[in-house]
């Protein structure tokens, strides 16, 4: 129960966390540069997705029996870490440069999933009786509605004349960095050990 209780207060400071990571962009930004590619909260989606890769690869090592899920996992996050950095990318390489390595990360997916196809659904089957799995989905839910929310056709329609790009930015980013933060936590959910 005390580990339980850990966890929790662990991952409610993470999300509190983020909350204080949004306010201080909000804060102490110049408006041109709020909730852009260049802020505060688009560094640390790229961070967390990049811990989340990392993670994925050590549970690759430490757990033969999800060996071939958490490679395709990693690959899946690091397909998105591509695709996060895409306007970085383009700021010293040609325009769209983003969809080359994301395309070879999503060939080298297809290739492992089809070759493993007799094991992972087996690991996958596996992952979705733990915690970490409800968590993972949440996120992935989460993701998919910052992505709703954040259109500007919604924005609009609420601010009317009075329409501010940087008010959709902050929900639709805030959003998207909860969801990260969601599966980030619970990649590690996933590493920690069970006690059931």
């Amino acid at each position: 129960m005390v580990a339980l209780a850990a966890r929790f207060a662990v991952w409610v400071v993470i999300t509190a966390c983020v909350a204080q990571v949004i306010k201080i962009e909000a804060t102490s930004l110049p408006v041109a540069r709020m909730f852009s590619e260049w802020g505060y909260v688009e560094s640390l989606q790229s961070l967390v997705l990049l811990l989340t890769v990392i993670l994925l690869f050590t549970k690759r090592h430490l757990a033969p029996d999800a060996r071939l899920l958490a490679t395709l996992m990693a690959i899946g996050f690091a397909i998105l870490l591509v695709r996060e950095n895409d306007q970085v990318l383009e700021q010293w390489l040609p325009h769209g440069i983003w969809k080359y390595p994301a395309a070879v990360l999503a060939v080298m997916l297809a290739w492992l999933a089809w070759k493993g196809r007799a094991t992972w659904p087996g690991q996958l089957k596996a992952f979705a009786q733990t915690p970490a799995f409800g968590m993972l989905s949440g996120g992935f839910l989460c993701l998919g509605f910052s992505r709703l929310l954040g259109r500007g056709s919604v924005w609009q329609a609420v601010m009317g004349e009075t329409y501010q790009r940087q008010v959709k930015n902050a929900v639709e980013e805030g959003v998207e960095l909860f969801a990260l933060s969601l599966m980030l936590m619970a990649v590690i959910e996933w590493l920690l050990p069970r006690h059931d």
